[in-house]
């Protein structure tokens, strides 16, 4: 029998969680690609670091982590303003997160921040059982 697992800690998913086998599909986590990963961060005053990471920061502009929404702990949207920025610090995971000219982030708002990961961090363990 076939099983593939993940081979190490990665957002959600943790080492030995279950992909699929021949009898049944283990539980997914949609971010668990190197497609667009969409996170909600609490307390983004100060750096946040990233589930998924390396976060891309290359020259590619519509690739780049931007700030999609922010709510205030009461559910009211806050305005992103237009030179809001998600700045990624050396370590490819930590990330700085401002509003620029608009209302200030709040410790207590949501900040939720599209970004892509590098993906050659993924690491799968494929196991055979007899």
């Amino acid at each position: 029998m076939l099983s593939f697992t993940a081979g190490s800690n990665k957002g959600q998913t943790r080492q030995g969680d279950l992909f699929n086998n021949p009898f049944k599909l283990g539980d997914i986590d949609v971010n668990y690609t190197g497609a667009r990963v969409v996170e909600s961060f609490t307390g983004a005053t100060s750096p946040v670091t990233a589930s998924w990471y390396p976060v891309y920061d290359g020259a590619d502009t519509a690739s780049k982590a931007r700030i999609t929404s922010i709510t205030t702990v009461g559910g009211t949207s806050v305005a992103v303003a237009d030179d809001a920025s998600v700045t990624v610090g050396d370590d490819g995971k930590t990330l700085t997160l401002s509003n620029g000219t608009g209302t200030a982030i709040q410790a207590t708002d949501t900040v939720k921040v599209a970004y892509v990961y590098e993906q050659n961090c993924i690491l799968v363990k494929t196991q055979y059982v007899a």
